[in-house]
């Protein structure tokens, strides 16, 4: 997603990792800056998550589920964005609200 909200790309797969892998795929193939974007999911956030979106350069994981303790330790130790219980009304920022415009 863009900083306004539009969807630049999309995937779906089973492994949520997966998913990850090819959306910054596509965006190393496309030539996108990562570090202008952010990751929105739909599935809970672990360590390895948000590690490997901090490591391609995403600033900020978005997700409508309650990420896991690993995944919030690990988004305040690599200075990741992490939103979770997104809703169209309401969220609940769980690290380094400084990256989070309302």
């Amino acid at each position: 997603m863009d900083r306004n909200g539009k969807l630049i790309a999309r995937s779906i797969d089973v492994g949520r990792h997966n998913a990850v892998d090819k959306i910054v795929g596509k965006a190393f193939l496309e030539g996108l800056p990562l570090s202008e974007l952010y990751l929105l999911s739909t599935g809970r956030q672990p360590a390895y998550m948000v590690v490997k979106a901090a490591r391609a350069g995403i600033p900020l994981i978005v997700t409508k589920a309650m990420p896991l303790d690993s995944g919030v330790e690990a988004a305040r130790k690599t200075n990741m964005g992490l939103v979770g219980k997104l809703s169209e009304d309401s969220m609940l920022v769980f690290a380094n609200d400084w990256r989070i415009k309302v």
